[in-house]
């Protein structure tokens, strides 16, 4: 703790230094001077920020055809011209279709092509 003799003497001096409350207000200005600086490079790298998100979601709404989704396309597209596009079902099935049942009791889902889902995989 600081007696008082120490704190007079400490307000003594503080009072006779005309160039404290001149140091402390540059001081101040300083920092005021160093946030706006900060602010205004903020404001200069979002712009440059922004315009490099704008030509990546470019890019991303372009679709991209890696090698993978490119041969699973060629085997689709082997597959189809093998077996054909429509080849009469067999079978059960053949049988269930043609009396109007169908096998199970839940609705019926669309069908996804292979090509689809390897498209919705890789994004």
């Amino acid at each position: 703790m600081i007696t008082a003799n120490e704190k007079q003497r400490l307000m003594e001096q503080h009072r006779q230094d005309p160039h404290a409350t001149q140091a402390a207000g540059l001081k101040c200005a300083a920092g005021l001077a160093v946030l706006a600086l900060i602010a205004v490079i903020g404001v200069q790298s979002g712009q440059s920020d922004s315009a490099g998100e704008e030509a990546r979601a470019a890019a991303a709404n372009q679709p991209r055809v890696s090698a993978s989704v490119a041969d699973a396309q060629k085997t689709m597209e082997e597959r189809r011209e093998r077996f054909g596009r429509s080849a009469p079902p067999s079978g059960a099935i053949a049988a269930s279709l043609a009396s109007g049942h169908t096998m199970s009791t839940e609705p019926q889902v669309q069908a996804v092509d292979e090509v689809t889902m390897l498209r919705r995989a890789n994004d």
